[in-house]
């Protein structure tokens, strides 16, 4: 870790301190990969009066 991070950094989580070969990684991510925390979209960008339009020209939530 940088310098400027290491009171923030603490041990290893995933994929763990025991995955250590590229062999025993490739293993981890077949076992444990999926998409539910990487769901994406995208919306309409428009101007106020778009009733399709999610988010403005300067990328702000309409009608927050």
């Amino acid at each position: 870790a940088q310098s400027a991070f290491a009171g923030f950094v603490g041990r290893e989580v995933f994929p763990g301190p025991e995955v250590q070969t590229d062999e025993e990684l490739d293993g981890y991510i077949l076992e444990t990969v999926h998409s539910a925390n990487a769901l994406v979209g995208t919306c309409r960008m428009g101007r106020e009066g778009d009733p399709q339009a999610v988010c403005d020209p300067e990328m702000r939530v309409l009608g927050v």
